[in-house]
């Protein structure tokens, strides 16, 4: 804010103080409720108030049942894995990573190693 009614800078300061004073007094005044304004909520849009559905709620009987299919995913897992039949990837990884050396130098063997000289295009006069 700024002020130049007064012929000092000091008056001007000294009246911007008190006015900001008045103001903060203004705003913390408990007996003003604005009850005598008027609201305008033509600017505001209203939110629709969403409701949870009721067939989304978890009931007792559909705990029992998603516990009774957890349990019975976790028993065929286990008995994929004594079966030998779950991948392991960790296995999997350490297995390429031994062949990998192998497929490299046969690569490496394969592609001739040197730098190609890109051609310029000719010029149409």
């Amino acid at each position: 804010m700024s002020c130049e009614m007064f012929p000092t800078q000091a008056q001007n300061k000294r009246y911007l103080g008190d006015l900001i004073d008045t103001l903060i007094a203004e705003a913390q005044d408990p007996t003003d409720t604005f009850a005598d304004v008027p609201l305008d909520f033509r600017h505001h849009k209203w939110k629709r108030k969403l409701e949870f559905p009721e067939g989304w709620k978890l009931t007792e009987g559909r705990k029992k049942q998603l516990e009774a299919d957890r349990a019975k995913r976790a028993e065929a897992e286990r008995e994929r894995l004594e079966s030998g039949r779950l991948v392991h990837g960790v296995r999997v990884i350490e297995e390429v990573l031994r062949v990998a050396p192998v497929v490299q130098e046969r690569v490496a063997v394969a592609a001739p190693v040197g730098k190609a000289k890109a051609k310029r295009p000719k010029r149409l006069v």
